[in-house]
C-alpha cells in the first residue's frame, strides 16, 4: 500500500507544518469580585476633598506669608501667640499642608483600590488626630473636631470592612498563584495529522517549539 507523498508539498502538510485544532485550556471558575463598601468610597472622597483644601491653603501660605501674618495679627485675637507669628511659621504651615494633601490623595487612592495598608494608615492617622485634639484641651470645638475622625476609626474597624479588605488581598494572591501555575504547566492541545487525519493530544511546552509524532502513521513534525 502506497503512502501519500505529502512530505514534498508543505502546503499539504510537510514535516514542519501541522493543521492544528486548538482545544481551549481549562479555565478555573472566576471569582466574584468583591464590591467596595460605600463607606470606604465616602472616606476616600472626604480625603480627596480635604486634601484639595489643604493644598490650596498650603499654596496660599507659601505664596503670601506676609499677607497671612497681617491677617492673623488683625483678626486672630483668639489665637494664642498670634502676635509672635513669623514668616518661618507660615512657611512651615504651608509645607505641612502641601505634604498633608499629597498624603490624603495617596490614602484615598489606596482605599479606592481596597489596599490593606491604606486602611491601617487611615485608622492610625485618624487616631493620632483625635489624640492630638484631646491633648490640646477639652472644649466644645475639640469635641466637634474629633467627631469625624472618630467615626472614620469606628467604621474602619468594623468586621465587614476589615473582611472586604482582607478578602481582596487573598483574592489577588490566589489569582497570582493561578496565573503562575498556568504559565508553568504545559498546555494540552488537540492536533490533527495532515497525512492520515488522526486526532491526538500533544502537551505543548512553553518557551519553544515542541516536536510531535503521529501515533498511527509515524509522521513527525514540529509545533511552533
Amino acid at each position: 500500500m502506497n503512502r501519500p507523498q505529502d512530505d514534498q508539498n508543505p502546503s499539504e502538510g510537510g514535516k514542519d507544518s501541522w493543521e492544528q485544532t486548538i482545544v481551549p485550556d481549562y479555565e478555573p471558575p472566576k471569582q466574584e469580585k468583591k464590591k467596595r463598601p460605600a463607606g470606604v468610597t465616602l472616606v476616600s472622597v472626604y480625603l480627596l476633598v480635604s486634601g484639595a483644601f489643604a493644598l490650596l491653603a498650603g499654596i496660599i501660605a507659601l505664596a503670601y506669608p506676609s499677607l497671612l501674618i497681617e491677617y492673623i495679627r488683625e483678626f486672630g485675637q483668639t489665637i494664642a501667640g498670634a502676635e509672635n507669628i513669623t514668616s518661618e511659621d507660615i512657611l512651615l504651615f504651608g509645607w505641612s499642608m502641601v505634604i498633608g494633601s499629597v498624603l490624603n490623595v495617596v490614602l484615598a487612592i489606596g482605599l479606592l483600590k481596597m489596599m490593606r495598608w491604606a486602611r491601617f494608615s487611615v485608622i492610625a492617622l485618624s487616631t493620632f488626630e483625635i489624640l492630638s485634639s484631646l491633648f490640646s484641651g477639652f472644649s466644645a470645638a475639640v469635641i466637634i473636631q474629633s467627631i469625624l475622625p472618630g467615626i472614620i476609626v469606628i467604621y474602619m474597624l468594623q468586621p465587614k470592612v476589615a473582611l472586604a479588605f482582607s478578602g481582596r488581598a487573598r483574592q489577588g494572591f490566589a489569582g497570582a498563584q493561578t496565573a503562575q501555575r498556568q504559565q508553568e504547566a504545559p498546555a494540552e492541545l488537540q492536533v490533527k495529522c495532515p497525512r492520515c487525519g488522526t486526532d491526538f493530544s500533544v502537551n505543548k511546552e512553553h518557551g519553544g517549539p515542541t516536536p510531535i509524532k503521529c501515533p498511527k502513521c509515524g509522521k513527525e513534525g514540529m509545533m511552533p
